[in-house]
């Protein structure tokens, strides 16, 4: 009867300490592949849309597109410099910075800048101040611009919004050098599913306007 005993306790141990550690691995396993994902280049998919505008709005005459492969993820401006006869600044250049933004099998995303795009204004002799370029953070694809006109053309005051390549919270980046008015807010944003794309310009003596498009964006 005593041995029977021992074996019945010695077997009920062998069991559970057989079953514990296969569960254990393969729950690791699991949360390991939850983690990788396929690396790959954010892509722009489908037709641009006019999602809005800063300035004018009226029709445009010049284009402003990274080359194909690169998006848009940061700006550089050159503002007219305040003067007592113009109550606001205004952007004389506009500079668009692009770049290629990849994601790694671990699902970090980071941006690599290649190349930029210029729209100048007319040789009208206007000074201004060149600020400093800004792109949107580390990985974070460009959604959205706001800023304001200071009457029926130009633009001034603009502010980018960017958010990770998987889709998180916006955030915002300033372009201080570009002023702070408020006299007329404009504002053009992505949908939630899209990426600024692609631009179109009217230029003067100043940029009158600046037309944003925006594009699905899938990740290849």
């Amino acid at each position: 009867m005593i041995r029977r005993g021992i074996l019945v306790i010695l077997t009920g141990c062998s069991f559970q300490d057989g079953v514990r550690p296969t569960e254990d691995a393969r729950g690791l396993d699991a949360q390991a592949d939850a983690r990788m994902v396929p690396a790959c280049s954010a892509m722009l998919a489908g037709s641009p849309q006019v999602v809005g505008h800063l300035g004018t709005g009226a029709s445009t005459d010049r284009e402003l597109a990274c080359p194909v492969g690169e998006l848009p993820i940061g700006f550089g401006f050159v503002t007219s410099t305040p003067a007592p006869a113009i109550p606001e600044q205004s952007v004389l250049t506009t500079r668009i910075l692009c770049g290629h933004i990849k994601r790694d099998a671990a699902g970090n995303a980071s941006t690599m800048p290649s190349s930029s795009v210029d729209s100048f204004p007319l040789a009208c002799g206007i000074p201004g101040t060149a600020g400093p370029e800004r792109p949107c953070p580390n990985g974070m694809v460009l959604v959205g611009l706001t800023g304001n006109t200071p009457g029926n053309s130009d633009y001034n005051s603009v502010k980018m919004y960017c958010r990770p390549l998987d889709g998180a919270a916006v955030v915002s980046v300033t372009f201080t050098d570009t002023g702070a008015y408020t006299s007329n807010p404009q504002s053009a944003q992505c949908s939630s599913n899209e990426v600024v794309s692609s631009f179109s310009a009217r230029v003067g003596c100043t940029q009158q306007s600046l037309v944003v498009r925006c594009s699905a964006v899938v990740c290849n």
